[in-house]
């Protein structure tokens, strides 16, 4: 019985096969989770790709009005994800930094700056439920630029 152990012992067939089974499920875990974040990191600057498009298309002279229906509600991030909102405003400031109403004037006598800024959230929930992540992840997305009125 003794001399069968040794022999068992030196015999080297099958450590492969043991070693794959213990190092694919690892390699599948890390696969996994970096298919996950790169999905996130996706969402995420596809988010902040339409903020900046949607202040481009008010510099380049489009509606403050119409972002949403003309620039945001055509993007296939929104058609494709419900979970998407958004909100858009004007506000205007003097050279001090003040904020003033457009329709006003800078009280030292500056010139009145417009900005037009863009915030769209939505949701990413990950593939597999890692462990201390939420279930559910919120993205948002921010431009602020200045145009010309």
């Amino acid at each position: 019985m003794g001399k069968m152990f040794a022999r068992l012992r030196k015999d080297e067939r099958g450590v492969a096969a043991i070693e794959f089974a213990i190092i694919v499920p690892l390699l599948a875990i890390i696969l996994m989770g970096m298919v996950d974040y790169s999905m996130y990191i996706s969402k995420a600057l596809a988010l902040q790709q339409l903020a900046d498009q949607s202040d481009l298309y008010v510099i380049e002279g489009g509606s403050t009005g119409k972002v949403g229906q003309d620039v945001i509600q055509q993007s296939s991030l929104y058609t494709t994800a419900p979970s998407v909102t958004y909100t858009t405003q004007t506000d205007c400031e003097c050279a001090n930094g003040n904020y003033v109403s457009c329709s006003g004037s800078c009280s030292d006598g500056s010139v009145m700056r417009s900005f037009f800024s863009t915030t769209i959230t939505g949701t990413y929930t990950p593939l597999l439920p890692w462990p201390g992540l939420p279930s559910t992840i919120t993205l948002t997305g921010y431009a602020r630029m200045e145009y010309a009125r």
